[in-house]
């Protein structure tokens, strides 16, 4: 009899667990609607804005718009790492993997808040 066998990358569980898959799915979800929240705002803002830091005692920083650019990179690299990690963890540990799969998404929303937040406040 004749059979398919899955071999390097395609032969990790992670592609046969739905609930991983779909975890992977919704953060990514959360990282593309991050990144175009703030690729939108993007354009309207001044050159240079106020950064308020109102835990640290109301420090206020002058800098450039482009620091605000840094809340999508600082998405996208926390879902690439933790996706890459929550995939070669899952072959070992399927509750270890699926955690690491749920909290980029959940960072995402709360980058989600931050950048929010920053927007408004600029």
């Amino acid at each position: 009899p004749q059979r398919a066998v899955a071999t390097g990358v395609a032969a990790f569980p992670f592609w046969r667990d739905r609930v991983a898959v779909v975890a992977t799915a919704i953060s990514t979800l959360a990282c593309v609607l991050l990144c175009g929240y703030v690729i939108v705002r993007y354009p309207d803002m001044p050159a240079v804005i106020q950064l308020n830091f109102p835990a640290l005692g109301g420090v206020v920083r002058i800098g450039d718009k482009a620091e605000l650019l840094r809340i999508a990179y600082l998405g996208a690299g926390i879902l690439v790492v933790n996706v890459v990690a929550g995939i070669a963890v899952h072959s070992r540990e399927r509750a270890a993997g699926l955690w690491l799969l749920v909290s980029g998404g959940m960072l995402q929303a709360v980058l989600f808040a931050a950048a929010f937040a920053a927007f408004e406040r600029a």
